[in-house]
């Protein structure tokens, strides 16, 4: 059977194109300027016009919670909620009950994923057992059977532990995913909020300063020069973690990073109500941390946008920020929001987009050839959320 895409936007080598797509036995058999060649006269035709036909999306950074967190997210809702944003491909974090540091703490997530997932599903393997920060993880073991290894949601602590780990990793050919957060550099009962920000003034709220993401960013990448690790820096957020990032490069070290939407979108200077949609981690940073992350993403020093995708129990993303967990939901518009904000480093163009969420982060691990997913304009709402809450900032 054949069906023919026709005069699609298509995002295809690097640019936007007006093509048509030919898809013969479930394959993508023909990419090429109106009209196609070699089409059957019996091929169904769709019309694509309006239509941003691109690679699939890949997501390097989501929170499945399965298995043991399956009242906050199921695989089936959070692959569910994937496809309807057009992503294919996505990369689940350990922070699970088992945590995946053991080929046997790997095997209730490998069988989720073989019974539930509706997209390709990349697991992580822990950097330390348990990711407690203190015993390595079975590295060389988990090796064949994972895409990276991270303790997503701490950083490693001690730089011994990390320069070990690194060693063991680039051994076995992997990366190291790495949250970088220095947890002797935030004060205690400090909140997810940005040090120093009028919303942490008029609050009373200690906050979170740049120097604890850029600290172990700094050290991190030092490691790389000693190990030769591939390191990916998670979440990034600051605009010193950026520049950082930007040196590291111009090195030639093995180093990537992403974005999240949010983090590219918002600044602290958004949030208007002491409202727990707001609370994350990293938090929403300065303005002009906010600008520094929109310029590294459009000059190559930012690899990718990665979700974080991470759904909360629903009554724990209602409260204030004092009172609940930083995290966010994950939702078919995520993606959407960052396109369309307007900046001082210009506008990010549908063509930058689309390469920072299918061939760029497909560079950063390993990835599949992903499929062709079309999206049109559309308005939605809670209600038509694939997975289970909406926990973001964005109002929908």
């Amino acid at each position: 059977m054949e069906i023919l895409l026709v005069g699609g936007q298509v995002f295809a080598n690097g640019k936007l194109q007006t093509a048509d797509v030919l898809i013969r036995d479930g394959k993508i058999a023909a990419v090429g300027a109106p009209p196609l060649g070699d089409v059957a006269e019996n091929a169904r035709r769709i019309n694509a016009e309006g239509c941003l036909l691109s690679p699939g999306f890949i997501d390097l950074h989501v929170h499945l919670r399965t298995p043991g967190f399956e009242a906050k997210e199921t695989m089936q809702t959070g692959t569910m909620a994937a496809l309807a944003g057009g992503f294919t491909t996505v990369y689940s974090m350990p922070n699970l009950n088992p945590t995946p540091d053991t080929l046997q703490n790997l095997q209730p997530q490998l069988d989720a994923i073989e019974t539930q997932a509706l997209v390709q599903v990349l697991p992580y393997g822990t950097i330390t057992m348990g990711e407690k920060g203190e015993t390595l993880a079975d590295i060389a073991a988990l090796s064949p059977f994972v895409c990276g290894f991270t303790d997503d949601g701490r950083g490693v602590q001690t730089e011994e532990m990390m320069r070990r780990a690194m060693q063991q990793v680039a051994a076995a050919g992997s990366m190291v995913a790495a949250h970088c957060e220095v947890e002797a550099l935030i004060e205690e009962g400090a909140t997810t909020v940005q040090q120093g920000s009028a919303f942490a003034k008029q609050h009373g709220y200690a906050g979170v300063s740049n120097q604890s993401e850029w600290a172990e960013v700094e050290r991190n990448i030092k490691l790389v020069e000693e190990t030769g690790c591939h390191l990916h820096i998670c979440h990034i957020s600051t605009a010193e973690s950026v520049a950082l990032v930007q040196a590291a490069k111009a090195k030639g070290l093995p180093v990537s990073c992403e974005v999240t939407p949010h983090n590219l979108l918002l600044s602290c200077d958004d949030i208007t109500e002491d409202d727990g949609r707001f609370k994350m981690n990293p938090p929403l940073r300065t303005e002009t941390d906010r600008q520094a992350l929109v310029a590294g993403l459009l000059n190559g020093t930012i690899d990718a946008i990665a979700t974080d995708h991470a759904p909360p129990h629903p009554c724990r993303k209602s409260r204030q920020f004092c009172q609940q967990l930083q995290r966010r939901g994950w939702a078919r518009n995520r993606l959407c929001q960052p396109v369309h904000r307007p900046c001082a480093a210009g506008p990010i163009a549908t063509g930058s987009f689309a390469a920072t969420v299918n061939n760029r982060p497909g560079h950063c691990a390993k990835a599949k050839t992903c499929h062709f997913a079309g999206r049109r304009k559309g308005q939605f709402g809670n209600g038509r959320l694939a997975n289970r809450k909406n926990g973001g900032p964005y109002p929908i």
